[in-house]
């Protein structure tokens, strides 16, 4: 099986990845499960999960996180397990950024929050996901300071 960035994927889905990797670049054929951690760029394994489900790969995203989605979610959910709401597209469209494609649990965090809105799902780095979170939370904060002193 598969461990990439802190998650362990299933021996279906590790053979998955590996042929993905493999149709990419074909000396990916000889590395072990346990080598494409080190072997394999974060790059080319998140595009590699992406593809596999039909998803679009963004590596760079925290710097898109609304604030206002963010504060409506439980962050250590979101840390845990490892998604973020970017945005909606004034279309009754909330695009979401996922490390785990294969993870149900941040489509069913958001129905939840935002039952309006069509969960659009993009896949992008954990460090991503970290950053936006990070962000988040200090933007969340300082409202929460400027409130309690006066300028």
């Amino acid at each position: 099986m598969i461990r990439f960035d802190g998650i362990l994927f299933n021996e279906r889905n590790s053979r998955l990845i590996m042929a993905e990797l493999t149709r990419h670049d074909p000396a990916h054929s000889q590395l072990s499960h346990c080598q494409v951690a080190r072997r394999v760029s974060r790059f080319s394994f998140m595009s590699a999960l992406a593809k596999l489900n039909g998803l679009a790969f963004f590596p760079r995203v925290a710097e898109y996180c609304e604030g206002s989605l963010h504060a409506a979610c439980d962050t250590r959910v979101m840390t845990r397990e490892r998604f973020v709401p970017l945005c909606c597209d004034g279309h009754g469209t909330l695009i979401v950024a996922i490390v785990n494609p294969w993870s149900l649990q941040p489509q069913a965090h958001l129905a939840t929050r935002f039952p309006q809105f069509e969960i659009v799902r993009i896949v992008t780095l954990a460090s991503e996901i970290s950053r936006a979170i990070v962000s988040g939370a200090v933007r969340r904060g300082a409202s929460v300071w400027r409130g309690e002193f006066p300028s």
